[in-house]
């Protein structure tokens, strides 16, 4: 652990990554809510466009280059929305900082990280923000978190299976062993009597959210997935958590216990945690 780049930049396909992050969220977001209710589905529409609107610069995009109409025919919420959809588009675009012929036809762009995590991330948050501005907040972020849940298992076949937490525990190492790259410190437990922790000493995700006020909303936004990532790893498998540093914590953990042996899904105290090792700050990086 420690071994971290603050400059990493991502090499990304900017149409792909409007697909698979931003677009398919959406459209599942969309029905979700439309199926609660098509009085609030409504509501939300006109206040989601309403906020990522004022995001925005105010600039067209040629509509043969951006082909909003051929794209949304893959989605059965969005394709009546081709403004809420453009409007996402030039989100992900403006974060790109190219020239937009350059965002729309290339199919390698190099972002700074910040960027990539406000795209990826910062667009959850005003999405959730959004539906707190029409209905009561704890319940829209109740809402929110039983969408992401839902959305989770929609795409379960995506995740990989587990059968051992130590299986999981592999992946990991090995994930960490392969980057050249790294801008995540992190440290990996054993796995013992059930029980696998992974504490996260820094998080470029939420210093990229720094400027967002509401914690909580960044909580949901950038955190709250990690729960069913356990879930969808093995049935069996369960996260706890008591700390995370979109919360003020000086680190995450992420303890995933394995219900077959951990029955009574045992958290360990903050002294261990504590201990695990050392944890960076960002004017040594």
């Amino acid at each position: 652990y420690g071994r971290v780049n603050p400059d990493k930049m991502y090499n990304i396909n900017p149409m792909q990554l409007a697909e698979n992050v931003i677009l398919k969220r959406l459209d599942f977001l969309l029905g979700f809510i439309r199926e609660k209710s098509g009085e609030l589905y409504n509501r939300y529409v006109d206040q989601l466009e309403k906020k990522i609107q004022s995001l925005i610069r105010d600039f067209d995009t040629p509509k043969e280059n951006l082909e909003i109409k051929k794209k949304l025919s893959n989605y059965n919420n969005l394709n009546q929305h081709s403004k809420l959809t453009k409007i996402h588009y030039h989100f992900l675009i403006e974060l790109l900082e190219k020239p937009i012929d350059e965002a729309i036809n290339s199919e390698e762009v190099l972002i700074p990280s910040k960027n990539y995590w406000l795209i990826v991330f910062g667009i959850r948050y005003y999405q959730v923000q959004a539906l707190t501005e029409i209905m009561d907040k704890e319940e829209a972020i109740e809402l929110f978190k039983e969408y992401v849940n839902q959305y989770y298992v929609s795409v379960k076949s995506t995740f990989k299976h587990f059968e051992t937490l130590d299986e999981m525990r592999n992946d990991h190492i090995e994930d960490s062993d392969k980057s050249t790259d790294p801008e995540f410190d992190v440290i990996y437990s054993t796995v013992e009597d059930g029980r696998y922790i992974v504490r996260n000493n820094n998080c470029p995700a939420i210093d990229a959210m720094s400027d967002f006020e509401d914690k909580e909303l960044v909580y949901v936004a950038c955190c709250f997935g990690d729960y069913q990532y356990a879930k969808m790893s093995n049935e069996h498998f369960v996260m706890t958590r008591d700390f995370t540093v979109a919360e003020g914590d000086p680190y995450c953990d992420k303890v995933f216990h394995d219900t077959r042996i951990d029955k009574e899904v045992k958290h360990p105290t903050k002294e261990f945690l504590d201990n695990m090792g050392p944890i960076i700050k960002k004017s040594e990086l």
